[in-house]
């Protein structure tokens, strides 16, 4: 067998302009990078993810070694077929609903539980000025990605809302660590939930997939591209 041609659609170059802020660059087209999450810093965010990987089929973004996992779906800008308005904002507006009658804004928690743990002094430090932390909903998969429970035309849609997610929220416990639990307000999950959806600190959310941005520079993400997602060694 020729090496050359077994190989070359992996070997594909891509150029383009169009990732912003990013200039002009090239990738190997068949290339998928890897998201590392700093789950040392954001443990509660990681563990949410981990939690949907051990025990759900929603193996998306998992880069394991037999044939499970399977890349995330970058969305980029794509609209909603039929609509002018994005997919991953409506991905997010469904999964973090408290119901199909109770729509919470994108920067707003949805369903938001009062055991959940703010950070504020954390936030505050990582800022370096002082910052008041909230109550966020996160979900996975994410909902800037194909495979979201939010997304009608993916592999694993929700049917109505979050609610039929798998519900935990994060804790903070008295000697400042952190931990996930199943939400005492909602059935226990049979785990073949469509998507995840926790309760968390403002802080461990955002800042978790803050560098993403980075990410898709560096590694020129476009629109449909997939990629992995590690948790940097993470165990519970």
């Amino acid at each position: 067998m020729n090496p050359s041609e077994f190989e070359s659609a992996k070997l594909d170059v891509r150029c383009d302009s169009q990732v912003s802020n990013a200039g002009t660059g090239c990738v190997f087209s068949g290339y998928k990078p890897t998201y590392v999450m700093n789950s040392k810093k954001f443990p509660g965010a990681a563990a949410h993810i981990d939690l949907m990987w051990r025990k759900t089929n929603i193996k998306w973004g998992q880069h394991s070694s037999g044939n499970s996992g399977k890349p995330l779906t970058y969305l980029g800008n794509k609209k909603v077929p039929g609509s002018t308005r994005l997919q991953k904002t409506v991905n997010r507006e469904k999964l973090c609903a408290k119901s199909a009658t109770n729509f919470i804004e994108y920067d707003v928690p949805g369903d938001p539980y009062q055991g959940t743990g703010l950070f504020s002094d954390l936030w505050t430090a990582d800022s370096g000025a002082a910052k008041t932390d909230s109550i966020t909903c996160d979900e996975f998969s994410f909902a800037n990605s194909f495979q979201s429970g939010g997304n009608m035309t993916g592999p694993n849609p929700v049917s109505t809302n979050g609610s039929e997610c798998v519900q935990t929220y994060l804790k903070r416990n008295s000697d400042g660590t952190m931990s996930l639990h199943l939400r005492p307000d909602y059935p226990d999950p049979v785990w073949n939930e469509p998507c995840g959806r926790s309760s968390m600190s403002s802080w461990q959310n955002t800042q978790s997939m803050q560098p993403f941005g980075g990410f898709m520079r560096e590694q020129r993400l476009m629109e449909d591209d997939d990629y992995w997602v590690d948790l940097d060694g993470f165990t519970p």
